[in-house]
């Protein structure tokens, strides 16, 4: 892993991409502690609508607390 100042950083920006690209992580500094970190983007995959309907089950009653639960909160 290549550790750069922010100078470097800005300076070398187009050669650091480029390793980033290739596979590498890059840790940019200010003053001597690391601040940012570079690294490949990776996309999240897309989630198709609907994929979970009717597959979550919730209780009829799931909304309703119970009386020994709600004793703790009243006078």
């Amino acid at each position: 892993m290549k550790t750069v100042s922010t100078y470097e950083a800005k300076t070398h920006l187009s050669q650091l991409i480029n390793s980033v690209q290739d596979g590498a992580s890059v840790i940019i500094t200010k003053a001597g502690k690391p601040t940012a970190f570079l690294t490949h983007y990776k996309p999240s995959p897309s989630r198709a609508p609907n994929t979970l309907h009717n597959k979550i089950k919730l209780a009829a009653d799931f909304d309703q607390l119970p009386d020994s639960f709600t004793n703790h909160f009243t006078a």
